[in-house]
């Protein structure tokens, strides 16, 4: 893909800005002990995170009935349960990584159009940027419920571009998974991808133009792709 100057960097959110899997882990417990199962801690959710709340649960439910068939009523009782957890807990223990907000001001400071596109419920979304102090970082935010489809699909970065005015040639796509490069290849961008979230042991290396361990990383990379002045 040519090289262009960068004018929209598209950002997914968990485990690319913030290492957010102790909240979800905390909420996604609360959820299961509400329905009568155990909880699965932190280190499970960190390789379950990544295809939104729905299947975060499925992911869960699956590991307790080892294949079975669950209860109908139980993933409506759950997805009500972790709501209410998650916007108790959300934002406790999560932490942006670091170099994220000089990443993003320097990025902005560059007049680069900034987006975050994330799988997470919208309803999740905003509460936890404002609480990370991020809400007024970005020109567009798009959570997984925002769309009639989520990541990997390529719809939200399309969407993003038409409503910021960018041509993917003039975009990037920022992310830790597979769903984040799968739905970048789907718009035609190019992605960076980020090796400290939740890739689930996937080579993001051979689907994106770069792989950085840090967000301290990102400009120097960009620059060195060309993408920069």
């Amino acid at each position: 893909m040519p090289t262009h100057p960068l004018q929209l960097a598209i950002f997914d959110l968990d485990g690319t800005l913030v290492d957010s899997a102790a909240d979800i882990a905390a909420a996604l417990d609360s959820a299961l002990g509400a329905v009568g199962l155990g909880p699965v801690g932190v280190v499970r959710v960190r390789e379950w995170v990544g295809g939104g709340l729905r299947l975060l649960i499925e992911r869960a439910l699956a590991h307790h009935f080892s294949g079975a068939a669950w209860p109908g009523a139980i993933m409506t009782r759950m997805e009500q349960a972790f709501d209410h957890s998650y916007r108790s807990c959300s934002g406790h223990s999560a932490r942006l990584f670091p170099g994220t907000e000089l990443a993003l001001e320097a990025l902005r400071a560059r007049d680069v159009r900034l987006a975050c596109v994330t799988n997470k419920p919208i309803r999740h979304t905003l509460p936890l940027l404002q609480r990370l102090g991020l809400a007024e970082s970005f020109h567009l935010v798009l959570g997984g419920d925002s769309l009639p489809l989520a990541k990997p699909h390529g719809l939200p970065l399309q969407v993003a571009m038409i409503r910021l005015g960018v041509p993917p040639i003039g975009a990037c796509m920022i992310g830790d998974s597979m769903n984040d490069l799968a739905a970048a290849r789907a718009a035609g961008i190019a992605a960076i991808a980020v090796s400290h979230g939740y890739a689930q042991g996937a080579d993001l290396g051979a689907h994106a133009a770069a792989v950085i361990d840090s967000m301290t990383e990102l400009l120097p990379t960009l620059r060195q792709l060309g993408r920069l002045a």
